[in-house]
């Protein structure tokens, strides 16, 4: 597929998730910013700016509302960087059109970066999106039209999570499962959830017995 500098726009679309269970949510986004992804560090703010091949950090004061320090050039010499997310200190980027997935571990300020491995997950087909749950990372192959899945170490989990109706995906979005009861961890997952759903009828509910 021919890759076209020139096709991305400057208009954010609309993105949504919703809240079921451990749900991995893709958004098919077929426009993009160039500046995008903004995960904040503590009281620092990350940017990727996908035209000038550079990643950012920018201090805001204790209220949240100036910036009080920057580093443009947190990390350079990227190849078009869409999407970056934060694990601890650690830092991930998206290089869209290089394929790759680097790693770039923080200073204890984050406003440095004290090593870093640009090619820490390779042999991608445009990597656009990037999700974090716990130690696993989400990774949407724009030009492969899927979504892969590995570990936050680098280990392949699912190279081909999701294959199948997707159209160039981009962003991506991973919603937790929702932590139950101690009460409910007697049961397997399926019947622990009905069974509280069923006491609380039997508690709250007109029929009671």
């Amino acid at each position: 597929m021919t890759r076209d500098t020139n096709c991305m726009s400057f208009s954010l679309p609309t993105r949504a998730c919703s809240r079921v269970g451990a749900t991995l949510v893709v958004l098919l986004l077929m426009s993009l910013a160039v500046v995008a992804g903004l995960p904040a560090h503590a009281q620092e703010v990350y940017v990727s700016n996908y035209q000038g091949n550079t990643v950012g950090v920018y201090t805001l004061n204790s209220a949240g509302t100036a910036v009080i320090a920057s580093n443009s050039t947190l990390v350079t010499g990227l190849n078009f960087p869409l999407e970056i997310a934060l694990s601890g200190s650690k830092l991930f980027v998206a290089n869209n059109y290089g394929n790759t997935v680097g790693q770039y571990t923080l200073n204890s300020a984050g406003t440095g970066v004290s090593s870093s491995n640009p090619s820490f997950l390779s042999g991608l087909n445009g990597p656009a999106g990037l999700a974090i749950s716990g130690s696993k990372l989400f990774v949407t192959q724009q030009f492969a039209s899927s979504v892969s899945e590995y570990t936050t170490s680098g280990a392949t989990v699912n190279a081909s999570l999701i294959t199948t109706g997707l159209n160039q995906p981009a962003g991506l979005a991973v919603v937790p499962p929702v932590p139950l009861p101690a009460a409910a961890l007697l049961f397997p997952t399926g019947l622990g959830v009905l069974a509280l759903a069923w006491r609380t009828r039997r508690t709250t509910g007109t029929d009671a017995v």
